[in-house]
C-alpha cells in the first residue's frame, strides 16, 4: 500500500523539499501514520526531517506538519 508520505517522497526531486500537513483532508489517525512513515524514512536515509509542528488545539500535540528533504 502506498502512503501519502510514501507518494510525495516518490513526487519530490533528489535534493528538494516537500511538506505534509492536516489540511489535506486526512484524518488525525491517517496523518500520524503519515508522519511515523517519514520519521522512518529518516531512519533509512531517505530523507531529513527540517520541521515538525505540533498543535495546540486539541491538548493532544499531534504533529500537524512536517517538512522534509529528499536525500535520495
Amino acid at each position: 500500500m502506498t502512503t501519502t508520505a510514501r507518494e510525495k517522497y516518490e513526487a519530490t526531486a533528489v535534493g528538494g523539499t516537500a511538506i505534509l500537513s492536516t489540511a489535506s483532508g486526512q484524518s488525525d489517525d491517517a496523518f500520524q501514520s503519515d508522519v511515523r512513515e517519514v520519521q522512518r524514512m529518516e531512519r533509512e536515509g531517505l530523507v531529513t526531517i527540517i520541521k515538525e509542528h505540533r498543535e495546540s488545539e486539541s491538548g493532544r500535540r499531534l504533529i500537524d506538519l512536517i517538512m522534509f528533504r529528499r536525500l535520495r
